[in-house]
């Protein structure tokens, strides 16, 4: 009897404890599973940590001193230093290389012949949201959703390309990039500009290096160089979007990004330089309340952000560092 008023007991404490039902409900929907009790503990200590910050900058919002909000997502339980090693990259240095470059695209001359918002998703040359996993393979991700625009434009035909081709294949002493610590577009250009780029089904994602299964008789694409927008401009950029398609671009992000759920996003701690993240921009519009912004594509899932994108300041200074590394493909 004693047995079952104290299991009674427990039960009673566990239900009426509203962290510990945010918890339960919060592992029921992403599959998390921690058998030691130790770390199912730990974790939960993080993820109320987290639900605080969450809770206090919607708050701001609330106040009007911020312009998004924010929401709990899969990342909420892990450590900073876990999210930065399994889904961004290491920090470092927009890419100056000018090896392929086969030129620039300068900002127009006025911008009065451009649409006030553009969405490319409405014209059918954007793919479903993907998700990277836990690997930093962002840069696959954000180079194969240009590539899959600008082969769009020049066929007709949406074809899903393979991140992992590039993950497997351009990690290495020939093309340099660091497979899921990172990487750059423009190495990732060079090589597709090489070989092709195999199609999704085909060469299907597996979120870690594996050796190099490129056939060349699935290639789904192939591009003869690539185009750099011209750095720091709003106009350029915008240019781009409109008249040539979506354009894979480098950013550098912090915590508030990961937990990105709604309105034009800004961080004053978002920087321009070390970047360690990239997504595709596929459009541009102006909120109601006047905010401009651009529609970024990101590779986190659906359940991140705006069913996987993000709403990004627009015609502001600094936006983590969109305007730093902004490149299309040329076929």
């Amino acid at each position: 009897m004693k047995i079952i008023l104290l299991v009674s007991t427990i039960l009673v404490i566990v239900h009426c404890n509203p962290l510990t039902e945010e918890w339960l409900s919060f592992k029921a929907k992403y599959g998390k599973n921690y058998e030691d009790p130790n770390e199912d503990q730990r974790r939960m200590e993080i993820f109320s940590k987290t639900m605080e910050y969450i809770n206090n900058h919607n708050q701001k919002y609330l106040d009007d001193r911020v312009s998004f909000t924010m929401g709990i997502n899969e990342f909420a339980d892990l450590t900073d230093e876990e999210f930065e090693k399994f889904y961004l990259g290491k920090a470092q240095n927009s890419s100056n290389s000018d090896e392929e470059d086969i030129g620039t695209h300068n900002p127009p001359e006025s911008l009065d012949g451009l649409p006030d918002s553009v969405d490319w998703r409405s014209e059918g040359c954007v793919t479903p949201v993907k998700y990277q996993g836990q690997c930093g393979s962002y840069w696959t991700f954000s180079t194969i959703g240009a590539v899959e625009g600008q082969n769009y434009r020049k066929t007709g035909r949406l074809v899903s390309l393979s991140e992992q081709n590039l993950l497997d294949c351009s990690s290495n002493i020939w093309y340099g990039n660091n497979g899921c610590n990172g990487g750059y577009m423009f190495r990732s250009y060079k090589y597709i500009k090489k070989n092709g780029i195999d199609t999704e089904e085909s060469y299907p994602y597996d979120g870690k290096v594996i050796k190099c299964r490129f056939n060349n008789e699935t290639i789904g694409a192939n591009i003869t160089g690539y185009i750099r927008v011209k750095k720091d401009s709003q106009y350029a950029l915008q240019d781009a979007v409109a008249n040539v398609g979506p354009v894979a671009v480098g950013l550098e992000v912090y915590k508030s990004f990961r937990y990105y759920n709604g309105g034009v996003y800004y961080d004053a701690q978002c920087g321009t330089s070390l970047q360690n993240h990239a997504a595709l921009v596929v459009g541009y519009g102006t909120e109601e309340d006047g905010k401009d912004y651009w529609l970024v594509k990101n590779s986190w899932g659906t359940h991140w952000g705006l069913d996987g994108y993000i709403k990004m300041i627009r015609n502001f200074p600094t936006s983590c560092g969109i305007l730093v590394d902004a490149t299309y493909p040329t076929m």
